[in-house]
């Protein structure tokens, strides 16, 4: 009698513990985890998107500074993935372009020029030394 007792005991424990939830929760969790899970998804395209327009950009910036210090003339191509892009040099300018199928980007900079700012700094130079009253005599 004593070991019925202590199985009908042990057999109610079970039976209280694996009653667990209704099932109308797991149904609505079902779809809150769908959601949650796309949501998600979209959100790591997104960002891969973002790294590639990124890199792109900064890819043209490097290859529009490299023409920029190149004789008059250059051009340059580069292309990764689905991002394309093109580098040029036109008398004191350098133009670069870069673009995918939905975004395009255009930089325009002045060559460098060491000699215009010596020439600068040579002005700037005697013009504080007029300034202080030195005239040279």
């Amino acid at each position: 009698m004593d070991t019925d007792g202590i199985r009908l005991q042990s057999s109610r424990k079970r039976q209280q513990r694996c009653r667990g939830l209704p099932a109308s929760y797991t149904v609505e969790a079902s779809y809150v985890m769908t959601i949650v899970i796309l949501s998600l998804s979209f959100m790591i395209g997104a960002a891969y998107e973002n790294c590639r327009r990124i890199t792109g950009v900064m890819r043209l910036h490097q290859m529009v500074e490299f023409v920029r210090l190149q004789e008059d003339g250059e051009n340059r191509k580069f292309a990764f993935q689905t991002v394309s892009g093109s580098a040029r040099r036109e008398g004191d300018k350098a133009y670069g372009t870069v673009s995918d199928g939905s975004w395009a980007k255009t930089i325009e900079s002045d060559v460098h020029r060491p000699e215009s700012m010596m020439r600068m700094l040579t002005v700037f130079d005697n013009a504080s030394e007029g300034e202080n009253g030195d005239d040279g005599a």
